[in-house]
């Protein structure tokens, strides 16, 4: 039925409201944010199901549409506001004027935004990691009660970790050493645990804040990530979280053609007690440059370098297994045997594993 049908009553009458909030869901879902709109004009008794889930994801990328989010935010309609679940600022980089005006709209409307559950801010511009993203700048002095703050890493300075000492109700986020990466003479990093987030289980962080860690409390679900380094950064997630870890992503990235320190940076060529990660059920493991981190994972693979399966090993594969990604990307061909062992071990020792997904970067022999 098209949509401008329903502005007589005998036209939508028969449908309960709840399922006109599915079909608005529904669209919104797939991009149909017009259909949506368009009900917003129907007839009284529809608007309400329409701004449900039209207000609840807003995207922000210019001014403009924070001028406009904060008109349709009015006190006089606080269901708008109350609707809100997760809010993304993805603008240009943070010394731009018009970046800044968006940061003090957006941030004006956060308290208001009773029912706000994730707020992320990225940036469409930064060429490298290792910069600050915007989300610090938005959060801390505003009384929030977010569960999750996403984005970037978000560096540990001081007025930062007052925010989240403030904000114990919060499940998820991704923190990173204020000086990373180290610099001889900077002071000590901030422990996490003295951060005290009873509530958090998804953690996304790099190695310097991971490794102090003693008692992980009720996190299963980690995110590392680590630059050139000799640093034994899986061997050092099995050890703190090993047994209670359900999901591990591990992001090594360095700079185009320039090669570890040591053969022994690639997780590959070392042996792991995976049998240590009983509940682990998705591991994602991605060794690329930087460039091509920031990018299109499907960036750099191809045919050339994937193994093929070995018919004889199918039926050792591990009975949970759905999703298995392998792309040897490296021609460095006297590693290959040590990276088809790993592979090996990890679905050997892990029987309840559902996902793993393995990337390398492309070197020259």
């Amino acid at each position: 039925m098209p949509l401008k049908s329903v502005r007589t009553a005998a036209a939508w009458k028969p449908f309960p409201l709840e399922l006109w909030r599915l079909i608005f869901m529904f669209l919104r879902g797939y991009g149909e944010e017009w259909h949506v709109v368009s009900a917003l004009t129907t007839h009284p008794a529809l608007i309400e199901q329409a701004e449900l889930p039209l207000y609840r994801d807003i995207l922000i990328t210019k001014r403009s549409r924070a001028f406009k989010l904060k008109f349709f935010l009015s006190p006089s309609v606080p269901r708008r506001a109350q609707a809100v679940r997760s809010i993304v600022l993805l603008i240009p980089w943070m010394y731009q004027p018009h970046s800044y005006n968006c940061l003090e709209l957006v941030g004006g409307m956060l308290e208001k935004l009773t029912g706000l559950v994730t707020p992320e801010v990225e940036a469409t511009d930064i060429p490298h990691p290792r910069r600050p993203p915007l989300l610090p700048m938005l959060v801390p002095g505003r009384n929030l009660s977010v569960k999750r703050l996403q984005g970037g890493l978000l560096r540990l300075h001081s007025e930062f970790v007052e925010f989240l000492r403030a904000n114990p109700q919060l499940e998820e986020v991704h923190l990173v050493d204020p000086e990373w990466p180290r610099r001889p003479g900077a002071p000590e990093p901030v422990l996490f645990e003295s951060l005290e987030l009873p509530n958090l289980h998804t953690l996304a962080c790099n190695h310097l804040i991971m490794a102090p860690i003693k008692n992980p409390r009720n996190i299963t679900r980690l995110h590392v990530v680590e630059d050139d380094s000799d640093w034994d950064v899986i061997r050092d997630v099995v050890r703190i979280f090993g047994a209670q870890l359900i999901s591990l992503r591990v992001d090594f990235y360095h700079s185009l053609g320039v090669l570890p320190k040591s053969k022994y940076h690639y997780p590959t060529l070392r042996e792991y007690r995976w049998e240590g990660c009983p509940r682990l059920k998705f591991l994602h493991i991605d060794d690329k440059p930087l460039p091509l981190i920031l990018g299109d994972p499907s960036q750099g693979s191809g045919e050339n370098g994937k193994y093929g399966v070995d018919e004889r090993k199918k039926a050792k594969l591990p009975p949970a297994l759905e999703t298995l990604i392998w792309d040897p990307l490296r021609t460095r061909y006297d590693d290959r045997s040590a990276i088809q062992q790993f592979g090996e071990a990890v679905l050997r020792d892990m029987a309840h594993v559902r996902e793993v997904i393995y990337m390398w970067s492309p070197k020259e022999d």
